[in-house]
């Protein structure tokens, strides 16, 4: 490490590539001449200046993301986006990239909500030239090569990897629950002195303490609405938003530690091509919505009807009808960019390190270690770690997919530590329900966006289409998560203030 340059967790970076200088806030610059080791659980990674060239590599960091700007030679870097911006304007803001996550469309691999900043997902190594230039690319050896030379085929050893995953997380530890085999599992390996948080999609956060205090469990009035009002981040990413609900009250239960099954139920379980292997013809008789029976396929490759029923729709290739002519013409070619750029990352990558790699690059993770940061209250994802990656992601098929009694059973060894958990796949069935009753509810809102929002200012949407389907209780129904989104995201635009 360059000596003198000390760099504490969150950070904001300040490299100087004409000069080949760094400086962080409050210290003086000093050249980089060596390799800088960036800290954190999750924004691990070093920075050395070559040739020209500032290298940042995440390689070796399997969770989080950085962000960057460039501006007059000079790159900023910090594992926190709030840190880097913290009062955006609208003007910002590039909506059109807001709109089509609104519509569940992912944004590039380096692409943000805001216009002058990128990103650098984990796994990636970036090259960053004095002009502003760069060149990101993702790098898997710390998940194939090391995964194939650490992976095990026995199972005996799973319950005692995740313990011991779990024995370094400070107690009280608060387990963020959905009611799912992932952290049902996690709650069974913490024992009864874990406190438990479980957010209903409708309703306030509910924390169950250890029943040896004996202290009743009451709800903590912290709604989900309320976690929509963060400045630098657009209400999106509603499959994190439990978590996200449980760690804005975390302070509050004297909890050390949240913890959240993340990526467990997906290391653990099989992926539809691999069913027709472990199950034969029984495929037919299975115990799970396993969606396509066929290869799976990442949403730019999938042919119509050959889809997860969970995805959105705008990811099957359907456009919501509200969108305009320019709207739906400038959604088309941004995500066309986009779907290449990702082709290009998931390029000779095997479809199940290619699932595993999709749900570690989710950009809305990253809305939850900033809350973390908040909260000041550390947040770890088992399933997440290069440990477990290492050990889980080359488990044998069979090892991941059952067949007892004629039934299916996905992902066995959640299930023999949670036998009592509720067998969802995911949580994209509860957040329609809970979207449909919103959309229901908040009809008048709806309307009056659409016809004064900003996407309706900037010409995106038809406000009479987003009528036509609010009185139609089938449409209203389909395009409720949509709806909501961006509803909530317009409004959220709209008070940053500015142009817009």
């Amino acid at each position: 490490m360059s000596r003198g340059i000390r760099i504490d967790t969150p950070y904001l970076i300040r490299v100087d590539l004409t000069q080949g200088e760094l400086s962080t806030d409050g210290g003086p610059p000093s050249p980089l001449t060596e390799e800088v080791r960036l800290p954190g659980q999750r924004s691990r990674g070093t920075l050395r200046f070559a040739s020209g060239w500032l290298v940042v590599d995440r390689s070796r960091s399997t969770q989080g993301d950085l962000f960057l700007r460039y501006h007059a030679g000079t790159v900023e870097i910090s594992d926190s986006l709030s840190l880097l911006c913290p009062q955006p304007t609208a003007d910002d803001v590039a909506a059109l990239t807001l709109l089509s996550s609104c519509l569940g469309l992912r944004p590039g691999p380096d692409r943000t909500h805001l216009r002058d900043i990128r990103r650098l997902p984990c796994l990636s190594v970036a090259r960053i030239a004095a002009d502003g230039s760069s060149v990101v690319r993702q790098d898997l050896s710390i998940l194939t090569a090391d995964g194939r030379k650490r992976g095990s085929s026995r199972t005996v050893g799973v319950d005692e990897l995740l313990r011991r995953l779990l024995a370094d997380i400070p107690s009280p530890t608060l387990v963020a629950a959905s009611g799912g085999l992932a952290s049902r599992a996690l709650r069974t390996l913490l024992g009864a002195d874990a406190l438990v948080g479980s957010a209903q999609l409708t309703g306030p956060v509910s924390i169950r303490i250890p029943e040896p205090t004996g202290v009743v469990p009451q709800p903590i009035p912290v709604y989900f609405d309320q976690l929509r009002t963060t400045r630098v981040w657009p209400p999106l990413g509603n499959r994190h938003l439990g978590t996200a609900a449980i760690l804005s009250v975390s302070s509050l239960t004297g909890a050390n530690a949240v913890v959240a099954g993340h990526h467990l139920r997906l290391l653990l379980g099989t992926g539809p091509e691999e069913c027709q292997g472990v199950a034969g013809p029984l495929t037919r008789l299975t115990s799970e919505r396993l969606g396509t029976r066929t290869e799976w396929r990442l949403p730019w490759r999938r042919r119509e009807h050959n889809h997860d029923h969970g995805s959105s729709p705008a990811e099957r290739g359907q456009l919501p009808p509200w969108l305009s002519d320019d709207g739906r013409r400038e959604i088309h070619t941004l995500n066309l960019a986009n779907r290449a750029a990702w082709a290009d990352w998931f390029r000779d990558v095997p479809p199940r390190t290619a699932r595993v790699l999709w749900a570690l690059t989710d950009p809305a993770l990253a809305w939850l270690w900033d809350l973390s940061h908040e909260m000041a209250v550390p947040l770890h994802l088992p399933g997440g770690t290069p440990e477990a990656l290492s050990a889980l992601l080359h488990l044998p098929v069979r090892a991941r997919g059952q067949v007892v009694g004629g039934r299916f059973l996905d992902a066995p060894i959640l299930r023999r530590l949670a036998p009592d958990a509720l067998y969802y796949a995911d949580g994209a069935h509860r957040h329609r329900i809970a979207a449909a009753t919103w959309v229901t509810q908040a009809a008048q809102t709806i309307r009056e966006v659409a016809h004064d929002g900003s996407f309706a200012r900037l010409g995106l949407i038809k406000p009479a289409e987003v009528t036509r389907i609010l009185d139609n209780p089938f449409l209203r129904v389909e395009y409720a998560p949509a709806l909501r989104q961006m509803t909530e995201a317009d409004q959220w635009l709209t008070n940053l203030g500015g142009r817009r």
